[in-house]
């Protein structure tokens, strides 16, 4: 049995609002839209965060600075829309791992999370 995770979600919220987190009672997800707001929050700690996105030139760029806090929980980047060059700019800057969302044409991303469940756990 899994113990409750905090993860900080940081995005416009439509992959968070695909991947059936609402289905997840193992996660505490606090949801802001972008870097300044997340830096706004009182310290706390996270198990993880998402970064959420569809240009890799700009999760690039927040991923950076969002690194440059000692405090900073492991990364994991969701993509919106995959393309092999941004999963590749994305990998470059390490410290992530990358999580793939292309957009279904309806309902939830299948798969999507499980593959975060798992990946926090880690």
């Amino acid at each position: 049995m899994r113990s409750i995770r905090s993860l900080l979600w940081i995005g416009d919220g439509n992959a968070l609002a695909r991947c059936g987190v609402d289905e997840a009672p193992t996660l505490e997800v606090t949801w802001v839209r972008d870097v300044d707001e997340a830096y706004a929050l009182p310290t706390t700690t996270f198990d993880a965060l998402v970064l959420e996105g569809r240009h890799a030139s700009s999760l690039k760029n927040a991923l950076h600075r969002l690194q440059q806090r000692p405090d900073c929980p492991p990364a994991l980047v969701c993509l919106q829309e995959s393309r092999a060059e941004d999963i590749r700019q994305l990998a470059q800057q390490g410290r992530c791992e990358i999580l793939c969302a292309d957009p279904p044409q309806t309902g939830h991303t299948p798969g999507l999370l499980d593959e975060l469940l798992i990946r926090v756990d880690r």
